[in-house]
């Protein structure tokens, strides 16, 4: 029927797996890029006025790019975690219903007088 609500919790699944993925490939990479660019060197021996400075920017914006990658990354994983949570919780509705109409097709269930 048209009116009727109907999930596939298998692509619910897979749709999560999908997104937790994601988020763990966000890391990986972003932990990549920083094994690449990392080394503050590029700014110099500190000898000088603009080194230092651009040290401590730098620094301030790895740490702020770091905080908000790892929160993305998070996300995607806890979402991912959710929409397979979402199917659990379906599947074991869809199951619970089918016992509840088992038992009262079969005569098991209670009547109201």
């Amino acid at each position: 029927m048209a009116d009727q609500l109907n999930y596939n919790t298998a692509q619910l699944r897979a749709g999560g797996k999908g997104v937790s993925d994601a988020g763990a490939d966000l890391e990986q990479k972003f932990q990549n890029l920083l094994n690449e660019c990392s080394d503050m060197s590029v700014f110099g021996p500190g000898n000088d006025t603009v080194g230092p400075i651009a040290q401590m920017i730098y620094q301030a914006v790895l740490e702020r790019v770091t905080e908000t990658v790892q929160s993305s990354a998070g996300s995607y994983k806890d979402f991912g975690e959710k929409m397979n949570l979402a199917a659990d919780i379906y599947d074991q509705g869809e199951q619970d219903n089918s016992q509840i109409a088992n038992s009262t097709s079969s005569g098991g269930g209670t009547r109201a007088v």
